[in-house]
């Protein structure tokens, strides 16, 4: 689907269904839409048309400008559009994210933090088709030094396709006084599909020449559970004898993959856990010790929303026999 953009429209459109530029005839369609400004809706009414061509939406530039607030004024002799429009309405977006704005700011400080509502635009193009998405994003506040002041968060999932292109209310908080702020910043730590879907998290593949299913063990994902520990989590369970040295491939059916994952091994005698130690996990692969005996392992994976927040957790045990 190609991208709408605004275009402009200048004098009185003699037709909907053609326009005459030079020797060509350009075909346009008369477009029905639903114009929202700030979350409300504004008629477009008998005066002005709005209209299609080869994928894109023209409109009226002097409703467009006046419904936002701002003046309008054309100079038909030097073909000249001015608008005047007060620069204190800021839209503030990520460079690396020019699809996602935000803008309408309100903070108000009470004691030691500042609560901030706003209202979150993501415009629909090629890299929002997918559902559901779900964004997360910080707001930067600095002083006047360029100093920063503090930061707030929040995160939004986008489960409908009639969200992609709509205007959002928000609010979070953050800490401190930041009504002071000379400047904000816009970073989006994520926007993708969702980390986690479902009740439970995703059990991983185990690829071995042994057949191994590993148990779920604790994990915080819609909600959070706690089992006892990995040596005690596979108490009951019979060890599956596997080969010394042999590769085991982990793997997760599941979208997104986890941002991370490690593989912990414990060495089990007389029932009694002896020692530990991490597995290197390299491409998703490690291998059984050389040295014949019992082991539990223990696979954790993340699901990250950013470098600082984790959306869920979950961990996995299976015992083995390592024996020739």
């Amino acid at each position: 689907m190609k991208k709408f953009v605004l275009g402009l429209v200048l004098g009185i459109l003699l037709s909907l269904s053609s326009v005459a530029v030079a020797s060509n005839k350009l075909e346009v369609i008369k477009q029905s839409i639903n114009f929202v400004v700030n979350g409300k809706t504004i008629s477009m009414g008998q005066e002005y048309a709005a209209f299609n061509y080869d994928g894109h939406l023209y409109m009226p530039i002097r409703f467009f400008a006046e419904s936002i607030g701002a003046s309008i004024g054309y100079n038909a002799a030097s073909e000249t559009v001015s608008v005047l429009f007060s620069t204190n309405r800021i839209v503030i977006k990520d460079p690396l994210f020019p699809s996602i704005s935000v803008g309408n700011l309100v903070l108000n400080q009470k004691g030691g933090e500042t609560s901030i509502q706003g209202q979150l635009l993501v415009d629909e193009n090629l890299e929002t088709q997918k559902n559901p998405r779900y964004c997360f994003f910080t707001l930067h506040f600095y002083n006047q030094s360029g100093m920063e002041i503090g930061q707030a968060d929040y995160g939004v999932l986008l489960d409908r396709p009639n969200q992609m292109g709509g205007i959002h209310p928000f609010q979070t908080r953050g800490n401190g006084d930041l009504t002071h702020y000379a400047r904000i910043e816009l970073k989006v730590g994520y926007f993708d599909e969702t980390p986690i879907k479902g009740s439970l998290p995703p059990v991983p593949y185990i690829k071995s020449n042994a057949n191994l299913s590993p148990l779920l063990s604790s994990y915080c994902w819609i909600g959070c559970a706690d089992y006892p520990g990995p040596v005690r989590r596979v108490e009951n369970q019979k060890p599956v004898q596997v080969l010394p040295g042999d590769s085991v491939t982990v793997e997760f059916d599941y979208t997104p993959k986890p941002a991370a994952v490690t593989v912990t091994r414990y060495r089990i005698e007389n029932g009694q856990q002896v020692e530990t130690a991490r597995e290197p996990l390299i491409d998703n692969v490690f291998s059984f010790p050389s040295e014949e005996g019992v082991y539990v392992y223990q696979i954790f994976a993340q699901w990250k929303i950013s470098e600082k927040y984790v959306s869920g957790d979950a961990s996995y045990v299976f015992i083995v026999q390592v024996e020739r």
